[in-house]
């Protein structure tokens, strides 16, 4: 690697009303009170953003409010699966091509609802993003104790599952990226 990684990105709280909406102006205050602090990035929806727990339209208000802020990138476990569906979405932001961005932001989600949301674990997102890779032929689909792998019959799910992703990634003209590397 030519440039070595570094910076201060902390893990961003979600601020929440009493109702489990998002608080907007306390996401701004945190957000100001970071970048007076120095900080090179912030890091939404991960684990201390509570995302597992957070209503999709929560989430995507959270996206917003910090794109609104001058966010203009992302830390995504799909990406993992899919890099350049992720790149495009990212590039669309950029070039504000609103209806790519839709158009991709959809995908996206599609990804979360048909890899992440299998059977009801609380470890369904990760079990879904490992089973999803090792039949692309990525990685093993082991999980650190004390989670497991998917049991076969989900695994077979996801595998369904997977096919139909790859196959409206494609129709996104953004074929050649999921191929299997076993």
């Amino acid at each position: 690697m030519a440039q070595k990684l570094k910076a201060i990105i902390p893990p961003l709280l979600t601020p929440l009303t009493d109702g489990f909406n998002l608080d907007v102006s306390a996401v701004n205050r945190l957000i100001e009170h970071l970048i007076l602090g120095g900080v090179h990035g912030v890091f939404i929806l991960g684990t201390t953003g509570e995302a597992t727990g957070l209503r999709y339209d929560v989430r995507q208000e959270m996206i917003k409010e910090t794109v609104l802020m001058g966010g203009d990138g992302g830390v995504n476990g799909g990406a993992n699966l899919f890099p350049r569906l992720y790149v495009a979405l990212y590039q669309a932001s950029l070039d504000r091509d609103f209806q790519r961005m839709e158009q991709l932001q959809k995908q996206v989600m599609e990804v979360a609802r048909m890899l992440y949301n299998i059977g009801k674990y609380g470890s369904s997102y990760l079990k879904g993003l490992k089973g999803a890779a090792s039949l692309l032929g990525l990685c093993s689909p082991y999980l650190a104790p004390p989670f497991k792998q998917f049991k076969e019959l989900e695994m077979e799910v996801i595998s369904n599952n997977l096919k139909e992703i790859q196959s409206n990634i494609e129709k996104l003209g953004l074929s050649g990226h999921t191929q299997k590397y076993i």
